[in-house]
């Protein structure tokens, strides 16, 4: 139990983590496409030189992200017989192929004289072969029953594969898009339907979510903590999501930042539009995601424990073990017994105790016969039948040892 409690809290850091980088991703990208600096940080950034340079610092974030999962990587695969079978070949797939759309994209952004050749899909290509090999080879190949405990790795494997599989469609979506390679015509609203469907995904866990924290308000606290959390983040996600997509979606269809005469300064409506929906746009990620990572590392071990508590299972194995040692400890650590009273042919026991009671036992053992008492004779007599019928019918033998064999 104590390595999946340090593994719950290993992923809520790195949640923490995602959460800051992505997070500041979305402000040079803001400050890419808005130039909070004025005039002169937006005439600088439109010579080749510059735009490629604003580019490459803008996807810096990213990359460091990329290395902090590189090095998640080598902590599953460090520790591969506590998780399940292929999780650090599935996630070096995934993460692989994401850094190789990463710097495809960022050259794509950087360097517009390649785009001539270098299309979206191209772009796209690595991300989609790596991504379907995760996939296969965790839903396609056979594998082995785990006997292994289980903790929150499992959780938090079911809502990453989630993620990415809205994140892959999503992806595709927009590259459709911008090449205009579908025959069918749609808008920016239709080619963010995964964000859509996100939305619903979010709505059904909160709906489900808040009635379950309503009823451990009355009994379990800790349990209550956790699902606040859940609670929390789950809405400033789905809000977020929503007001981003939305407004992305708006400018884009309704092309209002499509007016290249546009400078900081501007005081154009159309101007003035463009620089709202970009705010709207980027602002719900800045506000949620530095309070979801401030406050899941203010709360990080009480948190921690709360989620240990709720998804640690034991593995097969070890409940096995665990048995096996109560069984034992149960068994008391008797001496070798005086006298042994026969019960039938093959079955004695030790019930009376002869030297306990300092008696002869030569001119006792009448009356101690008499006397004594013996449970597991009376268990077997309750079966329907007498000790030795039990014996002779069913071929049983019970033989007495001083100590375990």
């Amino acid at each position: 139990q104590a390595f999946f409690l340090r593994d719950t809290t290993r992923r809520l850091t790195r949640l923490s983590e995602h959460a800051l980088l992505y997070s500041s991703f979305a402000l040079l990208l803001y400050c890419r496409l808005a130039y909070p600096g004025g005039d002169s940080v937006w005439s600088w950034s439109q010579s080749p030189a510059s735009s490629a340079a604003l580019w490459g610092a803008v996807f810096v974030p990213l990359f460091l992200l990329d290395w902090r999962n590189f090095v998640h990587w080598r902590y599953l695969r460090e520790h591969r017989q506590r998780f399940q079978p292929y999780d650090s070949k599935r996630y070096l797939l995934v993460i692989a192929s994401e850094c190789i759309y990463k710097v495809l994209l960022c050259a794509y952004l950087m360097f517009q004289q390649i785009r001539s050749y270098l299309t979206l899909k191209l772009v796209l290509l690595p991300y989609a072969v790596g991504y379907t090999l995760h996939f296969i080879l965790g839903h396609f190949v056979p594998m082995e029953e785990s006997e292994n405990a289980e903790g929150c790795n499992i959780v938090g494997s079911l809502f990453s594969d989630l993620g990415r599989f809205l994140c892959f469609i999503l992806v595709v979506s927009v590259s459709l898009k911008v090449d205009s390679t579908s025959s069918v015509a749609y808008d920016w609203q239709a080619a963010f339907w995964p964000c859509w469907g996100l939305e619903g995904v979010v709505g059904l866990v909160v709906m489900l979510v808040v009635p379950t924290c309503l009823l451990s308000s009355l009994a379990e606290r800790r349990k209550l903590f956790m699902l606040t959390w859940v609670v929390f983040a789950g809405v400033g996600l789905g809000g977020a999501s929503f007001v981003s997509m939305y407004n992305i979606a708006k400018v884009l269809d309704n092309n209002t930042c499509a007016n290249a005469t546009c400078t900081p300064k501007s005081e154009s409506q159309v101007c003035a539009q463009c620089r709202q929906g970009l705010q709207l746009s980027i602002w719900p990620w800045l506000v949620f995601l530095p309070s979801f990572a401030a406050g899941t590392m203010l709360t990080k071990r009480p948190l921690a424990a709360a989620l240990h508590e709720a998804w640690y299972q034991p593995g097969r194995a070890n409940s096995e073990a665990a048995g096996d040692r109560h069984a034992v400890a149960a068994l008391p650590e008797l001496p070798p017994p005086a006298v042994l009273f026969r019960v039938t042919a093959t079955y004695y026991t030790r019930s009376w105790e002869v030297a306990a009671s300092e008696l002869d036992v030569s001119s006792a053992a009448p009356s101690i016969a008499r006397m004594s008492v013996d449970p597991s004779s009376s268990i077997l007599s309750a079966r329907g039948a007498t000790s030795a019928d039990i014996v002779e019918s069913e071929q049983l033998c019970f033989i007495c040892y001083d100590q375990v064999p």
